[in-house]
C-alpha cells in the first residue's frame, strides 16, 4: 500500500511564499508600521520601502518609468481598474471593447459594468486550443474600438497567446491593448516592451510572492480614472492606505523571479512533460484541453478531461489522497460551472465539466509527480465504475468522446 504524502498541484491559484520574499517581509509586519504618507521618519521609511518595491516590478516588468506601476488589492481590483478606469477616463469618443473569447470573469465582468454605460462589448474568437491570432483581431477591429483585451497566458487551458503580434494590430487600428499576464507573469517571458500591451497587470502570489497585492503596468499618456474614491495615494489612482508588507513582498518577489524565472520554467516543464507522459499512458479516453506541450503553452499547466468523471468528484477524491487540485477555476462561480474558455474551444459540455488543471511548482520531486499520477488513475478509475454512462461506452452502447489513449511524449 503508497504511504499517504500531500502533494500540491495548484499553483494556478497560489504558490508558496519563498523564503526571500518572507525575510524581506517580515520587518514590515512586525517592527515597521505606520502611514506611507505621513511626514514623519516612520512614514518616510515606509514610503521609500514602497518606492523600492516599485522599482523592482518595474525591472522584472521591463518597464521605462517606475511611476508607471501602481498596486492594488489584487488581480481583481487590477483588472477592474484597467478596464474601467481606462474606459472611463480617456476622452477618446470610441465606445467598442473587443475581449478575447477565454478572458478571466473579473475582465469580463467589468467590462459588462461598461456595457450598462453605453459601451458595446463584442468577442474575438479562438481556435480549438483557446489560441486569438493576430488575423481574427484583424478582422473584428473597427473604427470604434477603443480597448482590446487578451490574456497572455489562459488560465483554463494554458495557452500562450501571441500578444506582441497582436499589439502591433491593435495600435495600428490606433486601439489599446489591455492584458492580464496574471497566469503566465514568472513562468513565461512577461517583458512589457517586447509584448507591446499598453495596459498589464500581474499578481505576486502566483510567483512565490504574497496575496492581497497586485501590480498594475499603465503605459504613460494612457488616460485612468479612478475606480475607488478617497485620498491621493497611487499618483490618485487608487485610494487608501497601501499594504506595505505586501507591497515589500510584491517587489521582493518580482527580484527574485527576474533572477530566476527561465530557470524555474525549465524544471516545472520537466515536470509537466513527466505528468502528461504518466496520465497519457496510464488513463484511457483522456483529453489534454488546449494546446500540446511546448512554446504555445505555458510549461506549468495541465488540463485535462476525463470520460466518464465529474471534474468536482475527482477533485474531492483526489484531496483524500492528499493530492491538490482544481475543477474549474479559483473564479468561476456556482452560475458558471463551465468556464467560458472551455465553451469558446467548444468542448462538449460533459468533457467540460470533467476538466480538472494541475499546475506545477519547482518545489515538486519527481516521487510526488508519480504519487499523484498513481492516485489520479486510481480515483478515475473509482470514478467511472460507479458511472451508468461509462458502463455504456464500454459496452458499446454509447460512443467514446475522447481517443482510446493520448500520444506519450518522447522520453528522449
Amino acid at each position: 500500500m503508497t504511504d499517504r504524502r500531500e502533494v500540491y498541484l495548484d499553483s494556478l491559484a497560489s504558490t508558496p511564499l519563498a523564503p526571500e520574499v518572507w525575510e524581506a517581509m517580515h520587518p514590515f509586519l512586525r517592527d515597521h508600521f505606520g502611514n506611507p504618507s505621513a511626514l514623519h521618519k516612520s512614514g518616510r521609511f515606509l514610503k521609500n520601502a514602497m518606492g523600492k518595491a516599485r522599482q523592482q516590478a518595474a525591472d522584472f516588468l521591463g518597464v521605462g518609468s517606475p511611476d508607471e506601476i501602481f498596486f492594488t488589492s489584487g488581480g481583481t481590483e487590477a483588472a477592474n481598474l484597467a478596464v474601467q478606469g481606462f474606459c472611463r477616463g480617456t476622452r477618446s469618443p470610441r465606445r467598442e471593447i473587443l475581449l478575447g473569447a477565454t478572458e478571466h470573469p473579473a475582465v469580463c465582468r467589468a467590462a459588462l459594468v461598461l456595457q450598462k454605460e453605453g459601451f458595446v462589448i463584442r468577442e474575438i474568437p479562438v481556435d480549438a486550443d483557446g489560441r486569438v491570432s493576430p488575423a481574427s483581431v484583424r478582422a473584428v477591429l473597427t473604427r470604434e474600438t477603443l480597448l482590446v483585451a487578451v490574456q497572455l497566458v489562459s488560465h483554463d487551458l494554458g495557452t500562450i497567446q501571441p500578444v506582441a503580434e497582436i499589439a502591433r494590430e491593435v495600435h495600428a487600428a490606433g486601439a489599446v491593448l489591455c492584458c492580464d499576464a496574471s497566469a503566465a507573469c514568472g513562468w513565461v517571458e512577461n517583458n512589457v516592451a517586447r509584448l507591446g500591451a499598453d495596459i498589464l497587470w500581474v499578481t505576486p502570489h502566483r510567483f512565490c510572492g504574497p496575496s492581497g497585492v497586485g501590480i498594475l503596468y499603465c503605459k504613460t499618456g494612457a488616460e485612468m480614472s479612478p475606480i475607488l474614491h478617497g485620498g491621493k495615494q497611487e499618483h490618485g489612482l487608487r485610494p487608501g492606505m497601501e499594504n506595505v508588507p505586501a507591497i515589500v513582498g510584491a517587489g521582493a518577489a518580482c527580484e527574485l523571479a527576474q533572477r530566476v524565472w527561465r530557470e524555474r520554467a525549465a524544471r516545472v516543464l520537466q515536470m509537466q512533460r513527466r505528468l502528461y507522459s504518466r496520465l497519457a499512458i496510464d488513463v484511457e479516453h483522456a483529453r489534454l484541453n488546449g494546446p500540446l506541450l511546448g512554446d504555445g503553452r505555458s510549461p506549468h499547466h495541465l488540463s485535462f478531461s476525463f470520460e466518464g468523471v465529474e471534474g468536482e468528484a475527482l477533485m474531492l477524491r483526489l484531496d483524500l489522497k492528499g493530492i491538490a487540485g482544481t475543477s474549474v477555476t479559483g473564479c468561476a462561480v456556482a452560475d458558471q460551472k463551465i468556464p467560458r474558455a472551455l465553451r469558446a474551444i467548444g468542448l462538449p459540455d460533459e468533457l467540460a465539466l470533467g476538466s480538472v488543471i494541475f499546475s506545477l511548482h519547482p518545489d515538486l520531486k519527481d516521487d510526488d509527480l508519480d504519487y499523484a499520477a498513481d492516485q489520479i488513475l486510481g480515483c478515475v478509475i473509482h470514478l467511472r465504475n460507479m458511472s451508468l454512462k461509462w458502463k455504456d461506452r464500454v459496452t458499446g452502447r454509447e460512443e467514446f468522446l475522447c481517443p482510446p489513449r493520448l500520444a506519450p511524449l518522447s522520453r528522449a
